[in-house]
């Protein structure tokens, strides 16, 4: 904030007290393998998703909050002893350590509950108890609604992982001016429980207007539809191993106007895109 209204000094005194709170967390809680003292899921998790844990470290660190969740799965208990304050930044930490599969299986646990209930019951938000109201009882039923919150931080914190990463909407400076849309599918087979999630449908209303991302995952197939708002341009993110096997609206992306291949990312075939509504095709590797 201080280097956007051009308070320089100001920037960088922040900066440097930053780096002396990351160096003296490190001596008193870092260990050498990416643990720490205070061994618990939600240390771990607040500790990736402030960046206190060094770019060396990350996926260290990352692979043993992993570890820990797994360890602690069973048919009724989904493992996760974040609470409160662990909650929020546990899916979008996961996500950025390499361990997504493992956040998308904890998202379908019975950790979050069962939020297609409360829809069907006329919630337009999350709350913090499923049944606080009800259709046939309204607000009298087994919960006490008094002390219900009915748009709650405990649940609804995970939606933005949910815009951000799952369906992959997001901004690459300020005000939306240049979108982000780089969804990301679970891995086939990831979850021995269920079904991994195979299809998203979301969509942002920024100021710059609105901002879609709807894709569905096949055994070969990976299907996008994208709406990105007028006086934009976007960078598109389409899960595939070569450019040769992406299209548009059924052509293949040399022959769309506008469409303009920037580069490979690992298994991610990354465009660039001005204003307008598309429909992105791939074929995936077996």
């Amino acid at each position: 904030m201080a280097d956007a209204i051009g308070k320089k000094s100001e920037a960088d005194a922040y900066r440097e007290l930053l780096g002396n709170i990351k160096r003296a967390f490190a001596e008193k809680y870092l260990k050498p393998d990416g643990s720490l003292v205070v061994d618990t899921q939600t240390a771990y998790a607040l500790s990736l998703f402030v960046d206190l844990i060094p770019a060396d470290l990350r996926v260290k660190s990352g692979k043993i909050l992993a570890d820990k969740l797994s360890k602690g799965e069973t048919a009724d208990n989904s493992g996760m002893t974040t609470g409160f304050i662990g909650t929020r930044p546990l899916l979008p930490v996961l996500s950025s350590v390499g361990e997504h599969d493992l956040a998308v299986r904890h998202f379908q646990s019975r950790k979050f509950p069962s939020w297609g209930y409360e829809v069907e019951q006329g919630a337009t938000t999350i709350w913090e108890r499923w049944n606080s109201f009800t259709k046939d009882k309204g607000f009298g039923g087994e919960q006490n609604a008094s002390m219900n919150s009915f748009s709650h931080y405990s649940f609804g914190a995970v939606c933005e992982w949910m815009f951000n990463t799952l369906a992959g909407i997001d901004t690459d400076g300020v005000g939306y001016q240049h979108v982000v849309i780089k969804p990301s599918p679970a891995s086939s087979g990831s979850n021995p429980s269920r079904e991994p999630i195979n299809w998203v449908k979301a969509h942002y209303d920024s100021i710059q207007g609105r901002i879609t991302s709807e894709w569905k995952r096949g055994a070969d197939r990976f299907e996008l539809e994208t709406t990105i708002p007028a006086n934009t341009v976007a960078t598109v993110y389409v899960p595939a191993r070569s450019a040769a096997v992406v299209t548009e609206g059924g052509k293949p992306l040399a022959e769309v106007p506008g469409v303009i291949i920037l580069r490979q990312e690992s298994d991610r075939v990354v465009l660039s895109v001005p204003s307008g509504k598309y429909r992105f095709a791939s074929r995936l590797a077996p």
